[in-house]
């Protein structure tokens, strides 16, 4: 599937929510590692109106909902969006492009966006500028994007693995298929200055998903040998000294912005 066409992006999408079965439940959302910072933002701020963009399936949706919190859902998908209206009930629910939401401006007190501006080809601005548009002038931004963290910048078996997987040029020459894009890595300085250029003034941040990174990139280190047999008592230890493993090797990174 090409994505060079907004006909080809919406198929990629709807093909992928369409095979997606992940749980959808208040206790899926809740062992989320941000869950409890997320709940603490809402309790401490008590905002009237909150959308999550891209809401997929509705799973936050969903969960936020069987708390008492209304949430208003955005997505490009169809079938994400027949999916999300099957499980949340009578949920505001509406399919946009990202780039150019059909709402007026500053109408949102808090935008959910986890794991969505990676995935724009042409750049995650245009995107976090739209998020920026629709908050009120006291809102706030709650998003996480994937994190180049110092173990991807350094690991060369690692970047060798990632050229190949995109270039086409590449996989031709092996016999692959063209490769699909799919999102955007960036380094805590390329978010401080992506989130700053659009607007948006950084409150909180760090990393998380430190063994989800760990485990991703790593894949072969964790489950071979006497490691694989010490799964556990390593993740654990990663777990447990996430400030030193943080930088490292966590997989995204959280931050949690007002409008500058």
């Amino acid at each position: 599937v090409g994505r060079d066409s907004l006909t080809a992006e919406r198929k990629w999408w709807d093909d992928n929510w369409e095979q997606a079965n992940s749980e959808l439940s208040l206790d899926r959302i809740r062992r989320e590692e941000y869950f409890d910072r997320l709940i603490d933002l809402i309790n401490e701020r008590r905002p009237e109106r909150i959308l999550e963009a891209v809401c997929g399936r509705g799973q936050w949706i969903k969960g936020l909902g069987e708390l008492g919190f209304s949430v208003d859902g955005a997505d490009f998908s169809n079938v994400a969006l027949q999916i999300a209206k099957e499980n949340c009930g009578g949920a505001n629910l509406f399919q946009c492009d990202l780039r150019s939401i059909s709402v007026q401006s500053g109408c949102y007190d808090l935008v959910l966006s986890l794991g969505v501006i990676e995935h724009f080809e042409e750049g995650p601005g245009p995107v976090l500028r739209e998020h920026g548009r629709i908050l009120k002038s006291s809102g706030v931004l709650f998003a996480h994007v994937p994190f180049l963290n110092l173990n991807r910048r350094l690991n060369l078996v690692w970047r060798g693995f990632e050229y190949i997987r995109q270039s086409n040029r590449v996989r031709k020459l092996l016999g692959l298929r063209k490769a699909i894009f799919f999102e955007y890595m960036m380094t805590k300085k390329e978010i401080c200055e992506l989130f700053r250029g659009s607007g948006l003034e950084i409150v909180k941040g760090g990393p998380i998903y430190v063994w989800g990174g760990f485990d991703y990139d790593i894949p072969f280190f964790v489950k071979v040998g006497i490691v694989g047999k010490c799964l556990d008592r390593i993740r654990k230890f990663v777990d447990g000294h996430r400030k030193l493993f943080g930088p490292i090797f966590s997989h995204h990174y959280l931050v949690v912005c007002k409008k500058a």
